[in-house]
């Protein structure tokens, strides 16, 4: 929290750089320093929250016995469990550089590229066995279940 001036682009300027609540000198008072302090606490509390829900997502992720992973609408990586990395045979940085299509055997890319579009509109999902080719050319049959993600998480 900070006290500034009667000055609007000031106070944005602040709350921009992480100041989490600007009261204004001259409208001090008891009742909005009261209930500043409360908004700042209770926003350290949401924040605490969702710190923990992704850490315990992240534990998820990390300990699954399956590849789990995540990608783009464009179909670029964006996550992979160490399971994922460990059967696939790519690093977690190899991967976030890559296209789900590039580890997809040729003759299912077609596949999963009309999976990913049954998905962005919204049709039924369903699961497909696919073939994956890991980075030292072995063929790994997997079932493609695709779960779709909110939209804040896209």
């Amino acid at each position: 929290m900070i006290v500034t001036s009667d000055n609007a682009r000031e106070a944005i300027r602040l709350i921009r750089s992480g100041v989490a609540d600007c009261l204004i000198r001259d409208d001090l008072s008891a009742a909005s320093i009261e209930h500043s302090i409360c908004y700042v606490v209770e926003q350290a509390r949401h924040d605490e929250l969702q710190n923990e829900r992704e850490r315990r997502y992240l534990a998820l992720l990390d300990n699954a016995v399956r590849i789990v992973y995540t990608h783009d609408l464009k179909g670029s990586f964006t996550s992979i469990s160490r399971s994922g990395e460990q059967l696939i045979g790519y690093s977690q940085g190899e991967i976030l550089a890559m296209n789900i299509l590039q580890i997809v055997a040729p003759e299912y890319r077609s596949l999963v590229d009309k999976l990913i579009a049954r998905i962005l509109d919204a049709q039924t999902q369903t699961a497909e066995l696919v073939e994956l080719v890991t980075k030292h050319g072995n063929h790994l049959t997997v079932r493609l279940t695709p779960i779709q993600s909110t939209a804040r998480d896209r």
